[in-house]
């Protein structure tokens, strides 16, 4: 959703917020390689 909007409307937030359903490694990833400071409980399952 992030890359969309920046794309579209060269927009891009500040600050971001989540809930615990987005601490699986793949999001957390994610989030690393756009700079982006996770603040999330990891799921360990």
């Amino acid at each position: 959703m992030l890359d969309r909007v920046e794309d579209r409307f060269d927009l891009q937030p500040e600050r971001l917020i989540s809930d615990t359903a987005y601490g699986y490694a793949m999001n957390l990833g994610w989030l690393v390689e756009h700079g982006i400071a996770p603040h999330i409980a990891v799921i360990d399952q």
